[in-house]
């Protein structure tokens, strides 16, 4: 019983946070050793620091090397994908991303942000279903918290300012559904 109380009184602790966006700290390092992910995306200019944007938090690049300021803007449109190796509606959506990642090349970049996971764990995952575009860690959920978003996935639409132009946060997207976003939110038209 004691047990059971102490674990459900650090979730209760887990979920609720008083971090504002200026306030967010990054998470402990992890090992990215041979995780295979590519480098972080180039991004231009300082930081926004405005509420259109990400939250202001730079995140470790899976990579192995370099870090990524989330609220800084990116040199092309960008998907933003959050997901868990834990997560089934995230395996169904990540192959969805991951030919956007493909078709999209040099019109639109995906970022990763794993969320409230393990590098071993979601290194694994993305191997499984042969990830390659970037991502970032993020094992305590301080993106998802400061979106105001409670279930995985998510996806968040950034435009070359840096400003979010949109949240998708529903039932695993198709690649249908996924081009419609990425042309209502970025206007970009990915084949």
């Amino acid at each position: 019983f004691l047990a059971a109380a102490l674990l459900a009184s650090a979730a209760v602790a887990g979920c609720s946070s008083s971090d504002s966006a200026d306030t967010l700290t990054p998470p402990q390092t992890a090992s990215f050793t041979g995780s295979g992910f590519p480098p972080c995306p180039a991004q231009t200019g300082p930081p926004l620091g405005t509420p259109t944007a990400l939250p202001h938090l730079t995140l470790p690049c899976m990579d192995g090397g370099g870090s990524y300021t989330l609220d800084r803007a990116p040199a092309v449109p960008l998907v933003v994908n959050l997901w868990g190796s834990w997560c089934p509606p995230c395996a169904k959506e990540l192959p969805v991303m991951q030919r956007l990642h493909e078709r999209g090349a040099g019109k639109v970049e995906v970022l990763g942000i794993v969320t409230k996971d393990s590098a071993s764990s979601s290194i694994a995952a993305a191997k499984d279903l042969r990830l390659t575009f970037p991502n970032v860690f993020d094992p305590q959920d301080t993106v998802e918290r400061a979106l105001g978003r409670i279930s995985l996935p998510i996806t968040v639409f950034v435009d070359p300012t840096g400003r979010v132009k949109g949240i998708y946060n529903g039932i695993p997207l198709t690649d249908a559904t996924l081009r419609a976003q990425v042309q209502k939110y970025l206007g970009v038209d990915v084949p």
